[in-house]
C-alpha cells in the first residue's frame, strides 16, 4: 500500500486583534500568520477497509471522531465516493491548545495527503473549500508563507516578509479555551480600528522598536489576568533583549524575537521548565 510523509507546521500570530463579533456568532479578526520550524510528524498509509484510524503518541483528551484529521479524512471519502481507508500515524511535536495551531496545520497536510494518497488530484479551490468548512485556521496551513488572517482567519493575502530576526517560543503547560478566551472580550457588532501589522512588520526590519510600540494580541490582557506566569515570561523574554514578546493565538505559548547574533541558547536555560525552540 502507498505510504506518504508529511510535517504539519506550526504557526505564531505577530500581531492579533480581534475587531468584533458577527451575526453568526463568530468573531472578525486581524492577523499576520508566520509559519514556525516546530512540526508534527505524519505518516500516511491507505488500507482496504474503509476505515479511518488514527494513532497518536499523545493522549489529546478528545474521541478520535472529534478529531480534525479524522473529520478531513471523512469529509473527502464522503465527496469523493473513496472507498479506501487510511491509516494516520501522528507524532505530535507541537503542544495541545497552545495558540501554534498544531490540529490546524495537521488537518490541511491531511487534505494534502489523501489528494496524493487516494490519487484524487483535488484541485487547490477545492481543497480551500474543505478546509474552510472544517476550520477558521486550516486554509493558512494549505500553502507556505507569511500571510494576513481577516474575517475569521480564512481571507488571507499572502505577503513578502523575510524575518531578519530569530524567534525563541516558551510553551508553558497552561491550556487555555479558546471560546471562553473570545467570550471574555465582550466584542459587540461594532468593527475596531484595524492596525496595519505586515506593514509594521517590515518596517520593523529597520526600526525594531516599532514592534513592542504597534504590535499586540488581544487577548493577552484577560490570559495574563489569569495565569501570571504569561506574564513572567513576557517580561523575562523583554528583560533578555527581546525586541518583541507576544502571546500567539489565544494562548497560552509565548515567544520573542531577537536578534540574529543573540545567543538564544543562554536565554533557553532560563525557560527549564518549559518546552522552548529556537526558530
Amino acid at each position: 500500500m502507498k505510504l506518504i510523509k508529511k510535517l504539519a507546521y506550526a504557526k505564531i500570530n505577530l500581531g492579533l486583534q480581534v475587531l468584533n463579533k458577527r451575526l453568526d456568532g463568530f468573531h472578525n479578526i486581524n492577523t499576520v500568520f508566520f509559519r514556525t520550524k516546530l512540526a508534527d510528524e505524519m505518516i500516511f498509509k491507505s488500507n482496504d477497509t474503509g476505515e479511518i484510524n488514527i494513532k497518536i503518541n499523545v493522549d489529546l483528551g478528545i474521541p478520535q471522531e472529534q478529531n480534525l484529521i479524522f473529520k478531513v479524512a471523512a469529509k473527502i471519502q464522503d465527496k469523493y465516493n473513496v472507498k479506501l481507508g487510511v491509516d494516520i500515524e501522528l507524532t505530535k511535536n507541537i503542544p495541545f491548545g497552545g495558540g501554534l495551531g498544531g490540529g490546524s496545520s495537521d488537518a490541511a497536510e491531511t487534505i494534502k495527503a489523501l489528494s496524493e494518497l487516494w490519487d484524487l488530484d483535488i484541485p487547490f479551490d477545492n481543497q480551500l473549500i474543505i478546509a474552510q468548512a472544517l476550520g477558521s485556521d486550516i486554509p493558512y496551513f494549505l500553502k507556505y508563507g507569511t500571510a494576513v488572517g481577516n474575517s475569521r482567519g480564512e481571507k488571507l493575502f499572502y505577503f513578502d516578509y523575510d524575518m531578519n530576526f530569530q524567534l525563541l517560543i516558551v510553551s508553558p503547560n497552561i491550556h487555555i479555551s479558546t471560546p471562553d478566551a473570545y467570550n471574555a472580550l465582550g466584542r459587540t457588532l461594532v468593527e475596531r480600528q484595524i492596525v496595519n501589522f505586515a506593514n509594521v512588520l517590515i518596517r520593523a526590519d529597520d526600526n525594531p522598536s516599532l514592534l513592542k510600540e504597534f504590535v499586540f494580541n488581544d487577548f493577552e490582557e484577560n490570559a495574563f489576568t489569569k495565569h501570571n506566569e504569561l506574564l513572567e515570561i513576557k517580561n523575562k523574554l523583554y528583560e533578555n533583549g527581546a525586541h518583541l514578546a507576544l502571546m500567539s493565538g489565544s494562548g497560552s505559548t509565548m515567544f520573542g524575537i531577537f536578534d540574529l547574533n543573540k545567543d538564544l541558547s543562554e536565554i533557553q536555560k532560563i525557560f527549564s521548565n518549559y518546552k522552548t525552540l529556537i526558530s
